[in-house]
């Protein structure tokens, strides 16, 4: 091999092309520089906030290890419960997201033991960054409302966001909302979440509504785009079960929704959707919900009126089918809607 690289930069000499060579060692020294730069941290209930958070020296709360992560850089967090509140101000980029996951084959647990989050109406885990990456936790037990709001369980801000493989659950507000562009909330589970609902159901506690799993409202503009919602199992909240409002561009496929106490599956004031594949039904006698529908609706006039959605291919059992449905907004209504090849049973 060394002879072939002497010959081979001999030829190189003798051609007077040597000149590209320090661009390629400057590229490989580039790509080398940008691999190293990434790091792994680690999180441990055995750990300690001063240690340094490698494997073998981890730290103690998810908030120490996230305050070391830069770009490219995964934080795993070992198994055991956290009584914490999470925030991710970082962002990562689309080849280097900042990750925060569950250690392989362990599940750590983020517990509000029903008194955290300590911000009126915030959020155990709320993610402002963009391109971060959160995976593989459980989220349960967030505060209770006195005079106040209640806790969210995640709240997804940040623009190009994925929230994987979450149990989210015993939540007094909103499970999960993906509000940021490009969000992605996929193979998570959420249930009893929206408590605030269940004190007089269809009358929400200080105007403020909430729901099991959401893509709706992005911080920036107000309308959130390009948001997924897949594969997720969303069931006994006393909200909506899955919902996209105030969003354009929504994907929601391939989910379960059922025995919710609002609606099980819901597009409002919603444009550009495509709701496909997902499973919708309810149970004879469960608690929370009855015979509760898949909906269209269009509560706003123009955040923004619905149009241009399709909804392919989705099967409802034992529940309504409602195709239209709004709160009589004047000027609201349907426009450019496909609904075709749906099944629904009794």
């Amino acid at each position: 091999m060394l002879v072939y690289i002497r010959r081979s930069f001999a030829y190189l000499v003798k051609r007077k092309v040597f000149c590209i060579l320090p661009v390629v060692v400057l590229l490989c020294a580039g790509l080398c520089l940008s691999q190293a730069r990434a790091a792994s941290y680690y999180v441990s209930v055995a750990g300690n906030d001063n240690n340094t958070g490698t494997l073998t020296e981890p730290v103690r709360t998810i908030m120490k290890g996230i305050s070391k992560l830069k770009a490219g850089d995964i934080l795993y967090v070992r198994g055991g419960t956290y009584v914490e509140s999470i925030y991710v101000g970082q962002s990562g980029t689309q080849d280097q997201p900042v990750t925060i996951a569950a250690y392989p084959g362990e599940q750590p647990v983020i517990d509000g033991e029903d008194k955290l989050p300590s911000i009126d109406g915030g959020d155990l885990v709320l993610i402002v960054g963009d391109y971060v990456h959160f995976k593989g936790f459980e989220v349960r037990n967030s505060n209770i409302a006195g005079t106040r709001l209640g806790g969210g369980g995640v709240m997804l801000e940040g623009e190009h966001t994925l929230a994987s493989h979450l149990k989210v659950h015993h939540i007094w507000e909103h499970g999960i909302i993906a509000k940021g562009n490009y969000s992605v909330v996929e193979y998570c589970q959420v249930w009893q979440c929206a408590y605030s609902n269940s004190i007089k159901p269809g009358s929400p506690v200080a105007g403020y509504w909430s729901t099991g799993i959401s893509a709706a409202r992005s911080p920036v503009g107000g309308i959130t785009r390009n948001a997924v919602l897949r594969g997720n199992i969303s069931y006994n909240n006393w909200g909506e079960g899955i919902s996209s409002f105030e969003a354009d561009g929504t994907l929601i496929e391939d989910n379960v929704s059922y025995d919710n106490w609002s609606v099980n599956l819901y597009v409002s004031d919603t444009r550009n959707a495509l709701v496909q594949r997902n499973i919708v039904y309810n149970t004879p006698n469960n608690v929370v919900g009855q015979r509760r529908p898949l909906t269209l609706g269009d509560e706003l006039a123009s955040k923004p009126r619905s149009a241009n959605n399709t909804v392919i291919n989705n099967f409802l059992y034992n529940c309504d089918f409602w195709a239209f449905w709004s709160t009589g907004v004047p000027g609201s209504g349907l426009d450019n809607v496909l609904i075709a090849h749906n099944t629904i049973v009794n």
